[in-house]
């Protein structure tokens, strides 16, 4: 009995990878690239906010008429048209470091300002969806305050900054002046709370800590839940803390230290879903540094030990809120790795909600300097940016899956131009909306630098094989065409592959490629070289020497015959995916029916065997007896 329904089963496996390929990328186009800020000075440090089609950015301008000062611009058109921006701060002191948060039509933004003479938290509340605004020194205390943090639910606004410290007067080159803050070992975090919308704040100091030095909050808000992480100081090393509110705010929990390391602790990240709270954070060493996880499934009144994510020899380093996302209740994280060799940025997820995490891989596919890193997601689609030097110049590079982080279609160059365009080490600089994404990078030209935006389409998620891919250049298309059934390990796998002209989509001829293979562990286990193919069509036999991720990274020389080519059609394009591809629960569910089917077919084609053998079994006799166990 075991066996027939082991080979059953088995037979049926095989029909579902016949009729069902492999799932792959395909994107919708990218929209044209808006000049957001549209100013003469120099725009930088830029926060993205997406509420449906309203479109929010903040970030700070230093124009020939004004010092550093805080703009605000809007689009309620998906991001094809912006306002003209609003200058928030307009005052003869420097303005730093917005934040944005959007709730219902309330519009809020805080910053830190030196124009009192010290640094000062300044808060700017729209009622109206960003056309006017009332902007409030809410700090007001006889220390300075920075680096705020800002969350929104409903009619609730919390602010939460340093408290501390001193400000002095530094001397710059050319007779210039500027005021900077200067932590003197005596900082506390403040936290103000508001129910009615930002009209009135009530202060609250959160970490009370005994050392009195806490700095560098987070703060994470889900309806009655409010969750805030920051640094604070234990003998010579910070450890990263954290409390917790479950009713609005008005009280908080006693704070946990959840790093309690004899290191360095700094940078933490906050995911939150339904009952899970995910924090994670950056752990030093003198040479290194690591990425920690730590989850509690009891709204944060215990958390796990933490879990080395990254366990690398290099330096990991996360955007704190930009480095996380989470998803139906998986857990998605990238960061960059700064070793002396190398740079690269790597990706992780959880599909059990954070008790497990996938070997890392590599997005990136080049070891050009590589920073900022960032993640969003909803529901199957996964979307991560960064910055990188691949190119010659700095441009901002995106990768996305559609399946959970399961497979990675190619890069795309979001920026590609001559200019240098940059992301902030303060997320986010990319978001979603129901139907978009939409990007917002730095891009400096010879004279200024402006805040740009693009986006492209969520509508088109997935199609079956082949991919289609691009190179990183836009130079030539491909497709890659394979049969999922002979993907597996240590057997022959046959992909065939087609190149395209990039602009007329016609097939190339004789183009020269190579094609190599990278694990998870950037090991490469395939090395083709001199491959050719005649009129833009070509097959080769790869062999996976194991089961799990793996980069295939298409080098395309360029086209003709000999040892010279016409590199007109070059580049290289990468792509992502699992040799044993995890069953979803909709590929679980086909392979029910599948086996169901294979079932019935084999009774009817083999009366007589399976008369025998139900009858020597004792198996039902009627069909819609039959049970699986």
């Amino acid at each position: 009995m075991f066996k027939l329904r082991f080979e059953l089963i088995i037979t049926a496996i095989a029909l579902v990878f016949i009729l069902n390929p492999l799932i792959v990328q395909l994107s919708a186009g990218q929209s044209e690239t808006v000049n957001v800020s549209n100013t003469s000075g120099d725009a930088r440090r830029v926060q993205l906010f997406v509420d449906g089609n309203d479109v929010f950015t903040v970030w700070t301008d230093n124009t020939p008429e004004t010092s550093d000062d805080v703009f605000f611009a809007k689009s309620n058109d998906g991001g094809k048209n912006f306002d003209t921006p609003i200058n928030l701060s307009q005052n003869n002191g420097s303005s730093a470091f917005p934040r944005l948060a959007v709730s219902e039509s309330n519009v809020y933004v805080v910053w830190y300002d030196y124009s009192p003479g010290q640094s000062d938290i300044f808060f700017a509340k729209s009622a109206d969806g960003g056309n006017n605004f009332e902007v409030t020194n809410v700090s007001d205390t006889p220390m300075p305050s920075y680096n705020p943090w800002i969350g929104a639910f409903s009619n609730y606004v919390y602010l939460v900054f340093n408290d501390g410290g001193r400000s002095a007067t530094l001397e710059l080159p050319g007779g210039e002046t500027r005021i900077v803050d200067v932590d003197t070992g005596d900082e506390e975090l403040v936290l103000l709370r508001s129910e009615d919308y930002g009209e009135t704040f009530e202060f609250i100091n959160l970490s009370n800590s005994p050392n009195k030095v806490s700095w560098n909050a987070r703060i994470k808000v889900s309806e009655s839940d409010v969750v805030v992480t920051w640094n604070e100081r234990v003998s010579n090393q910070s450890d990263i803390f954290f409390s917790k509110s479950s009713d609005h705010g008005k009280s908080f929990s006693k704070p946990i230290n959840l790093s309690n390391s004899i290191l360095k602790t700094v940078d933490s990240a906050i995911g939150v879903f339904e009952n899970n709270i995910y924090i994670v954070w950056n752990d030093m060493t003198k040479n290194s540094t690591d990425i920690f996880f730590a989850k509690s499934t009891d709204k944060g009144d215990t958390f796990s030990k933490p879990l080395n994510l990254s366990n690398s020899s290099g330096t990991p380093i996360i955007l704190r809120d930009g480095s996380l996302a989470v998803s139906d209740g998986k857990i998605f994280l990238v960061w960059y790795d700064e070793s002396e060799k190398d740079n690269y940025i790597f990706f992780t997820r959880s599909t059990d909600e954070g008790l497990t995490f996938s070997t890392p891989i590599n997005l990136s596919q080049s070891n050009a300097t590589t920073k900022f890193a960032q993640v969003v997601a909803n529901g199957k689609n996964v979307y991560v940016v960064w910055h990188d030097y691949s190119q010659g110049n700095g441009d901002i590079f995106l990768r996305e899956s559609n399946d959970y982080g399961a497979t990675f279609g190619s890069i795309k160059n979001l920026s590609n131009d001559k200019d240098e365009s940059t992301l902030f080490i303060l997320g986010p600089q990319i978001a979603l909306s129901e139907d978009s994404v939409f990007t917002v990078w730095q891009s400096k030209s010879k004279d200024s630098s402006g805040i740009f935006l693009t986006s492209f389409s969520k509508d088109s998620n997935q199609t079956d094989s082949p991919f289609e891919l691009s190179t990183l250049n836009g130079a030539v298309d491909m497709e890659v065409s394979f049969d999922a059934k002979q993907l597996k390990a240590d057997e022959p796998s046959s992909f065939t592959f087609r190149f395209y002209d990039s602009t007329s989509r016609n097939l190339l001829n004789k183009v020269n490629y190579s094609i190599e293979v990278f694990d998870a562990n950037e090991q490469k286990v395939v090395n083709m070289q001199n491959l050719f193919a005649e009129s833009g069509v070509d097959s080769q036999m790869i062999i996976f020497p194991d089961k799990g991720p793996f980069k295939l990274l298409i080098d395309i020389k360029g086209t003709g015959v000999g040892t010279t080519y016409d590199t007109k059609n070059s580049g290289t394009v990468s792509v992502i995916f699992t040799v044993v591809p995890e069953f979803p629960a909709g590929i679980v569910m086909s392979l029910a029916a599948v086996i169901g089917l294979g079932i019935i077919i084999s009774l009817f084609k083999t009366r007589l065997f399976f008369q025998q053998t139900i009858k020597k079994l004792e198996f039902p006799k009627r069909f819609n007896e039959f049970h699986f166990i």
